[in-house]
């Protein structure tokens, strides 16, 4: 039986974090979603695992925990939280891609500095006015060319075109 990846979701219930559940379902992963709000998250969790679409999905309220058992880490939380994330994850996150997704495009992520041993990705995401489920990626961003190819075919994998722009710096 082949691999199939574990995908950690910190900050599930914040909106982006929301549009980024939807889209990750289609994946045969376990997700293992993490956010600060029990009670939002239990709700999450019972839309997923009710009905006639049962999906892979586990919830954890420890972001270190979550980083752990994850192959990859997406962060879809406030930039305000990301340096206390970055704390409590680091030592597990060494060699993992790690996806910092956001809708805020004045955004200037530390990530990659506060988590120097990890493959980051910074992405700026918008929603589509249309469809409040859906979402494109408008610029891409990492230091290394290899994290960007993994995570447009991470990206491509869930639907998503590839972003108007995307940039090693």
């Amino acid at each position: 039986m082949p691999h199939k990846e574990t995908i950690a979701l910190i900050g599930a219930t914040t909106e982006t974090g929301q549009l980024v559940v939807s889209r990750l379902l289609c994946l045969p992963s376990l997700l293992l979603l993490m956010d600060g709000s029990a009670e939002r998250l239990h709700s999450i969790y019972h839309a997923l695992t009710e009905g006639p679409e049962q999906h892979r999905v586990d919830l954890l309220s420890c972001s270190r925990e979550a980083s752990w058992e994850a192959d990859i880490i997406i962060i879809a939380e406030n930039e305000d939280r990301l340096e206390a994330i970055a704390a409590r994850i680091k030592e597990v996150a060494t060699g993992k891609l790690v996806i910092f997704i956001t809708a805020d495009e004045r955004i200037e992520s530390s990530l990659q500095q506060w988590l120097p041993y990890t493959q980051v990705v910074t992405v700026l995401v918008r929603k589509e006015a249309e469809d409040r489920q859906s979402f494109s990626i408008a610029i891409m961003e990492s230091r290394s060319k290899e994290t960007l190819q993994k995570a447009h075919a991470f990206f491509k994998s869930l639907g998503i075109e590839n972003p108007v722009h995307s940039e090693q710096v």
